[in-house]
């Protein structure tokens, strides 16, 4: 922990050196010093917070702390307004309605269900302990390795979206109403999840079916489920899941850092440059800001769980493995054969890999 505030304290000194950039007005009668065009800001714009932005979650909390520093680090010249939704269709519908400007910005989980981004590619390949303690490796792939590049182009431009910063999320556990001490106590019963982690669960023989997040209490409480997948262990605690479901797993078994911040390609050119550098030191900011602070709480929400009567499972790193290797199997590899992009994306993790000394998976 102290080396996770160190580094992070680090990070934000060196983003706060660029904060007098950020804070400056535009003389009057002047231009400035942009490639951009210099239309007016829009003030109380809408921020698009995503699918899986529901109340009282990981990602709502984060709008909020971005939408707090973007307004204070740009002296209130920016002005986001978080639109909280339940749904909006799947991911690329999110991108789509971003491109064409129904809305200016927001956080989207893209790779989390499709893979369009590679922080699926890249969890799939890695050992999820490894990524939960480590998120500094995701930045420096996006970035110094020029994934985000590759997206960029190949993705990104064609609807009108760019990627701005990755944020960082901590991971999803299973909360159930019975026992699993390893993948093998999944067959047979049923569990609201989605995406990557639903093709895992249905590969041990699961049920899976999708509805709002909203529905989960309820739905353990009544029967309808199983056990679910959803957020991290402080979120479900906030939402009272410890009341109907006595089991949850005390690893992660879905991605971390799938979400990203995005902006309408128009609107992010209608920005002064110093108002852009706002934008995305705002993100960074925030993004671990918020991480650290949610993984601290879901420290604290595991002690309080445990004493409400939830019993805390650790799977074996044995079984843990085989739940990494088939989330690769039944979600990346596909994906690494049919995608171009995805491919491309694959090449440079190998060479990630290659530098830093670790294994690259074999399918």
């Amino acid at each position: 922990m102290i080396k996770k505030l160190l580094l992070i304290s680090v990070a934000v000194i060196l983003l706060s050196g660029l904060f007098f950039a950020c804070t400056k007005t535009t003389p009057t009668g002047s231009t400035p010093t942009s490639s951009a065009t210099t239309a007016p800001v829009a003030v109380g714009t809408k921020l698009y917070t995503g699918i899986y932005t529901y109340r009282d979650t990981a990602f709502q909390e984060d709008a909020q702390r971005f939408v707090d520093e973007l307004k204070a680090m740009t002296n209130g010249q920016l002005v986001l307004t978080p639109k909280l939704e339940s749904s909006l269709g799947n991911m690329e519908e999110g991108l789509q309605n971003l491109g064409q400007g129904l809305f200016q910005c927001g956080g989207l989980a893209q790779g989390y269900s499709s893979g369009l981004d590679p922080a699926l590619l890249f969890a799939g390949a890695s050992n999820f302990e490894m990524i939960y303690k480590n998120i500094y490796d995701y930045v420096t792939l996006e970035f110094k390795y020029g994934i985000a590049d590759v997206y960029q182009r190949e993705v990104y431009d064609k609807l009108n979206v760019r990627m701005i910063w990755p944020i960082p999320m901590p991971t999803e556990t299973i909360v159930s109403t019975y026992p699993i001490k390893s993948p093998d106590d999944l067959k047979n019963h049923k569990f609201r999840s989605f995406g990557s982690a639903a093709k895992t669960l249905e590969a041990f023989g699961a049920q899976t079916v999708w509805f709002p997040g909203s529905e989960i209490y309820s739905s353990l409480a009544s029967g309808v489920i199983d056990g679910a997948t959803y957020e991290s262990h402080s979120i479900m605690y906030k939402l009272g899941i410890q009341e109907v479901a006595k089991y949850w797993t005390n690893q992660s078994i879905t991605i971390f850092g799938a979400t990203y911040r995005y902006v309408n390609k128009d609107w992010w050119s209608s920005l002064p440059a110093h108002l852009q550098q706002c934008f995305i030191i705002a993100s960074a900011n925030a993004g671990y800001r918020n991480y650290f602070e949610l993984t601290q709480k879901d420290d604290e929400a595991r002690m309080a769980v445990a004493k409400a009567g939830v019993t805390l499972s650790q799977w074996s790193d044995k079984d843990i493995d085989r739940w990494s290797n088939t989330y690769f199997k039944v979600t990346c590899s596909d994906m690494i054969k049919n995608n171009t992009t995805v491919a491309k994306c694959w090449e440079i993790l190998k060479r990630y890999f290659t530098d830093e000394g670790r294994p690259i998976p074999q399918f």
